[in-house]
């Protein structure tokens, strides 16, 4: 009796081990690729979010722009511009060249109150009468100045597939007066639309808000000639939704698949759109998980092999004992391969207590950590966090205890060498344990934080930029009225840095401005700000002066980090010295304009005096410029071709009336008006100065063509601190922006044109000779 039922007691144990073994390893497996499951959907669901939102920012900034485009058109229509038809055809070519350097726009067409096109950049609708549009009767029945009104696609009279953006012209009476109109071009939202497909069954469209499709990208499973129904159901949705957008599935396919769809509404407050469009970004849900389904049946294959050996091994020792070490080499075997599953995975796997040790950890750990496995296993891990993030991880502690999965939390981890590295979790508690996995995102993070700092550096010297110099200057100055401190304006200005840049090209001037730069942060406060406003240029803020006499030695101390020679390529080196502009607050003014001019105007008296110097405002308060900033252009600035010199007239007459403007303070509107001028005036310029380029083969053009569209960026740029700070001193850097692009960038290009036109006038006199 005793003899066999200790066997079989034996045996069943055996079994009962086995199968429950087998039963965590099974849970283990299935909670890990539920969870997998969870994560991949949870970061697509993110991707398509962020997808959606990148589009609702590119198509917002699109339709801004127009939106802008079509009020500057607006505004500068005459009382009577739909009977003074001499001004018609100059709107006609301001029309053409604002479609030319917008390449969201196919045409913009100016329409009177009956629905008659006065004028167009498409010569073909001038003269047509279209009083039936909805995009004209519209705005006919709902006039409102401020409003931008966005109609329905539709085919055009040209047979082209458009949507329009329009605003009402109001005559002086306050009466409907006629529409400006704005047709978009497919096209450039095809561009938009095709940037966030990053899988082949992905798909975006930008629709209506009555469901009318404009706009639809596929990455390679739908038919670009197929028209895919959005649903009526995901438009009503997105109205529920607003501007944050959701993601959710659905059905709706016409395929029948099961897809995740993202949407999101485009509807800024600040343009008072009567209708709203929506961002549609889909991907087949089923596309989204073929790794995940991969590594499932991977897994699970390995998960029934071990079921199928450990179940004969146990059916072995049934059988015959004499073949237990063969079994328990195989149950070894099994325990193997979990241990190198376990050891292999690139991603952070780790198992705690609610309690908040760690039980298990992956080597990967090791690695990211610098820590040995055997030090930090049945260690509490909150001693490894960074002090500020102890709080947050504590919370998701109780949110894990609750119940709660935790997805998408960073924290910062100390490294063995006191460093710190951002873990971002995937975390869920099953019983007392909480099982993870997470991943080293510091690279990622580092790269936000870089963008951040280069939004207000300067990318060459690093070195603050103009909008964080006038944002630390104006503060200091606030600080200083109510502290009853002052607060000095170093204006700075390199002497020789021209035949340097001239002598050692572009390289070596970049070396110069990086080592000056060092130099300046290194011989003043950590509270005191150095900035480096274009080309040669810096400014240094001293706050918190209690006495002027406290400036003289900071100058002198900036002056002598000048001394030492700069080293250059090759082992050349070279010097430059500096002539410094110093104006106090409150003595030499009380807003930032003065009290930057003063600073310029001393620099220049600074410079005229000797250079390598630097000399303090005797400007007071509130007192009038005497210098006359307006631009000359004198020989020296002449390239000898006509039409660029007569376009380089027009842009200093713009610049001058510019600076008339902002000393006068004639007004927020004349300015931003004259700016609009200079804007389209040289983006003629510059269309002119591509097509002789491209005509007679400049070698450099590529390089030029890149300067225009910095400069392009720079004008703006000054647009937008014209309508903040700083008004009288950004007038100036226009002014200085001009000059330099005369003399930097087109008297190569005129030299070239000129040497070019006149081999070909050589050319055609020896021809005809023979």
């Amino acid at each position: 009796m005793n003899s066999t039922t200790r066997p079989q007691a034996r045996f069943s144990r055996e079994w009962l081990i086995f199968g429950l073994s087998m039963t965590i390893l099974g849970l283990w497996h299935g909670s890990f690729a539920y969870y997998d499951y969870s994560q991949i959907e949870a970061r697509e669901r993110q991707h398509l979010s962020t997808q959606a939102r990148v589009i609702d920012d590119l198509v917002a900034l699109q339709l801004e722009a127009i939106g802008n485009t079509l009020s500057r058109v607006r505004q500068d229509l005459g009382p009577d511009w739909h009977s003074d038809r001499g001004s018609i055809p100059a709107t006609g070519r301001r029309l053409e060249n604002l479609v030319e350097a917008m390449t969201s726009l196919r045409t913009i067409a100016i329409l009177d109150d009956s629905g008659l096109v006065v004028t167009s950049n498409q010569r073909d609708i001038v003269g047509k009468s279209f009083p039936q549009r909805d995009f004209f009767q519209t705005v006919k029945k709902n006039p409102h100045p401020d409003t931008l009104y966005v109609s329905s696609p539709f085919t055009t009279s040209l047979g082209a597939w458009t949507m329009n953006l329009s605003r009402a012209i109001i005559d002086d009476q306050g009466q409907f007066a006629g529409v400006v109109a704005a047709s978009l071009n497919p096209a450039t939202f095809r561009v938009v639309l095709n940037t966030v497909l990053y899988a082949p069954d992905a798909w975006s469209a930008l629709v209506h808000e009555d469901g009318g499709l404009f706009v639809i990208e596929s990455g390679g499973v739908l038919d670009r000639g197929s028209t895919p129904v959005v649903a009526a159901d995901i438009i009503a949705r997105a109205a529920g939704t607003g501007a944050e957008g959701e993601v959710f599935r659905t059905t709706t396919d016409p395929a029948g698949l099961q897809r995740l769809v993202g949407i999101r509404t485009i509807h800024p407050a600040r343009l008072r759109m009567d209708n709203c469009l929506t961002i549609v970004v889909s991907r087949d849900l089923h596309a989204v998980f073929p790794e995940w389904r991969h590594n499932v049946l991977v897994y699970g294959g390995l998960y029934l092999l071990l079921v199928v050996v450990g179940g004969s091994g146990v059916l072995v020792i049934r059988k015959r004992r004499q073949y237990m070490e063969m079994a328990e080499a195989r149950l070894f075997e099994a325990r193997e391969i979990l241990e190198n599953f376990f050891a292999i995975t690139p991603d952070l796997l780790c198992i705690a207590d609610l309690g908040g040790d760690f039980r298990q950890l992956n080597p990967s750990w090791e690695k990211v950590l610098g820590y040995p496995l055997a030090e930090m296993e049945g260690t509490p891990f909150i001693g490894y966090l960074h002090p500020e993030d102890v709080e947050p991880t504590l919370a998701a502690m109780s949110d894990l205890a609750a119940g709660k999965d935790v997805i998408g939390f960073v924290n910062r981890f100390r490294h063995r060498d006191g460093s710190y590295r951002h873990i971002e979790w995937r975390s869920a508690a099953r019983g007392d344990l909480i099982f993870a996995s997470a991943r080293d995102v510091s690279e990622r993070k580092e790269a936000e934080l870089r963008l951040k700092y280069l939004a207000y550096h300067d990318r060459l010297t690093g070195l603050a930029n103009r909008s964080l110099l006038f944002g630390r200057l104006s503060h200091s100055l606030s600080a200083a009225g109510r502290n009853h401190t002052r607060v000095a304006t170093l204006f700075i200005d390199l002497d020789g840095f021209k035949e340097i840049n001239d002598r050692y090209g572009h390289e070596g001037g970049d070396i110069v401005l990086k080592t000056v730069a060092g130099r300046f942060q290194s011989a003043v406060r950590a509270s005191d700000t150095v900035a480096r406003i274009g080309g040669d240029e810096f400014i240094v803020v001293l706050a918190d002066i209690t006495e002027t006499a406290q400036v003289g030695p900071v100058a002198d101390k900036l002056l002598a980090t000048l001394e030492a020679p700069i080293s250059l390529a090759e082992g050349r080196t070279c010097r430059v010295g500096a002539s410094i502009g110093i104006s106090m607050y409150p003595g030499n003014g009380r807003e930032m304009d003065e009290l930057l001019e003063a600073a310029d105007n001393a620099m220049y008296q600074s410079k005229k005096s000797g250079r390598n110097r630097y000399q303090f405002s005797q400007s007071a308060p509130s007192a009038a410029s005497a210098d006359d900033d307006r631009i000359v252009l004198g020989e020296a600035y002449l390239l000898g071709i006509g039409e660029l010199d007569e376009q380089h007239r027009k842009m200093t007459e713009l610049v001058n009336l510019l600076i008339d403007a902002v000393r006068t303070d004639a007004g927020d509107d004349r300015t931003s008006r004259l700016l609009n001028e200079l804007i389209d005036c040289t983006t003629s310029h510059f269309n002119t100065e591509r097509e002789l380029m491209e005509r007679f083969d400049y070698p450099e053009r590529a390089t030029h063509n890149a300067s225009h569209d910095y400069l392009l960026v720079e004008i703006a740029d000054f647009g937008e601190q014209l309508a903040q700070q700083g008004k009288l001193f950004m007038v100036k850097l226009v002014r200085d922006w001009l000059l330099q692009h005369i003399d930097r960038e087109d008297r190569p290009l005129g030299r070239f044109l000129r040497e070019r036109m006149a081999d070909n006038h050589s050319e055609r006199i020896t021809s005809d000779g023979c």
